[in-house]
């Protein structure tokens, strides 16, 4: 008798061990323009993270709209709602790529870093944690000056920086042959799974594997979609999707790439 009771006590313990669930992971929103849309960002990092921490999700959505700048989503008042409306634990910022090294003459220049610190402000109040997205230059000596200013930025703001275009430099001295971005510096499917690595890193609070198993998934068209600011792309008309997955030397020289930042 007193075996069957320790045996019966053991399968009950085996069996909540199995059904405990996991608890959730964050909610992120993607804040910015084309540089995020570009390839589907959000749903990059999503596939990412549940290859990272299996049996986690992750939920994203994304406030963004070509050539927006964060002055733009905060004149629009979206941004500001949704963090009344719903929890998020993670707001990504990404502001117009270049920002804040830009001449002074062109437009927000002068108000980008004080709009990205009003904006990070409004993020901590409604209890998320506001995260830097560092955007990108072509040449090594142009991204230098980037890196520079966005560390300056982010310190002056307070706020975490995730230099995705640092990580694209190193990709590019192990990948010399395959570039990140298009001739227009819009990113490349293999620099969107830099930046999707990269921000994943920051999520989960350790370096990748650069052997981490994603599985297929399929990524939103954004671009071309005509994303609009007054609403999360969620509630917009959802696009074509697009199944394609960088080869697996990329893929895993991506994320090599954001093993430091």
């Amino acid at each position: 008798m007193r075996r069957f009771v320790v045996l019966l006590l053991a399968i009950l313990a085996g069996c909540a061990a199995t059904s405990a669930k996991q608890p959730p992971g964050p909610r992120v929103l993607f804040v910015g323009n084309s540089l995020t849309y570009y390839n589907d960002l959000p749903g990059i990092v999503q596939a990412m993270y549940a290859a990272a921490v299996p049996g986690r999700a992750i939920e994203t959505d994304m406030l963004a709209q070509g050539g927006a700048r964060i002055a733009d989503h905060l004149k629009a008042g979206r941004m500001a709602a949704l963090l009344a409306e719903r929890r998020y634990d993670v707001v990504v910022l990404q502001d117009l790529g270049g920002f804040p090294v830009c001449g002074k003459t062109f437009p927000g220049c002068q108000d980008a870093v004080a709009s990205v610190c009003e904006a990070a402000k409004q993020v901590r109040q409604a209890g998320a944690k506001p995260i830097l997205f560092g955007t990108w230059q072509g040449r090594r000596e142009a991204q230098q000056a980037l890196s520079e200013a966005s560390r300056d930025e982010a310190a002056h703001c307070g706020l975490e920086l995730v230099d995705v275009g640092a990580a694209m430099q190193r990709f590019r001295g192990e990948m010399a042959d395959v570039s990140p971005w298009h001739e227009d510096g819009h990113p490349d499917l293999a620099g969107s799974w830099i930046a999707g690595a990269a921000m994943t890193r920051a999520l989960v609070g350790r370096n990748l594997s650069p052997a981490l198993d994603v599985a297929p998934f399929c990524r939103a068209r954004w671009k071309g979609a005509a994303l609009k600011l007054d609403e999360p792309a969620s509630a917009q008309p959802r696009p074509d999707l697009d199944c394609e997955h960088p080869p697996a030397n990329v893929a895993a020289a991506a994320i090599r790439a954001v093993r430091k930042f």
